[in-house]
């Protein structure tokens, strides 16, 4: 599951680091045509948003054998997540509709395109991967709760142990 994380985070920092040339030579350059800035997105965006989902899924498949793979938990996270992201994808196209109107070039302080206010569902959208990852860090908490301790201790040694720092540096993110 760490591999997951860290593949994420690699990926993104590359994407910050290659934002600008991603700027110059395909959104500002009037030769690249229509087609080339398709499989553009298709080859950066959709790459990166598998590789989320794919460290989404490794962090459920951790929770789920933290609770010793029963059936009734595989159900609930993994419902959870087919909800989650059906609202997320909601909330995406619905900002992706409300931002198209406010988009402006701002050639004069980051050369690129800005908007001219917030649209009204991004909050909603990055409230409900928040929601999510809220929802399996309790997930965690309450497996670790649920096994019996002859003392208190146990049970931060059993979340130290099922990796709930990392839950909460991800959860950070």
């Amino acid at each position: 599951m760490a591999h997951a994380a860290v593949a994420v985070s690699v990926l993104l920092y590359d994407h910050v680091l290659t934002f600008d040339d991603e700027i110059a030579v395909i959104w500002r350059n009037n030769g690249a045509a229509l087609v080339d800035r398709f499989i553009f997105i298709f080859n950066r965006y959709l790459s990166e948003g598998i590789m989320i989902y794919v460290a989404y899924i490794a962090i459920i498949s951790r929770v789920y054998r933290l609770w010793d793979r029963r059936k009734e938990i595989k159900w609930i996270l993994f419902g959870s997540f087919g909800v989650a992201m059906i609202i997320l994808t909601t909330f995406v196209a619905l900002a992706a509709s409300q931002v198209k109107p406010l988009l402006f070039y701002n050639n004069f302080v980051i050369y690129g395109c800005s908007f001219t206010k917030k649209p009204h569902a991004l909050p909603f959208m990055v409230g409900t991967l928040t929601i999510f990852d809220l929802f399996i860090i309790i997930m965690t908490i309450l497996n670790a709760y649920n096994r019996p301790y002859q003392k208190q201790a146990e049970v931060v040694t059993a979340l130290q142990r099922d990796g709930a720092l990392m839950f909460v540096a991800l959860f950070r993110e």
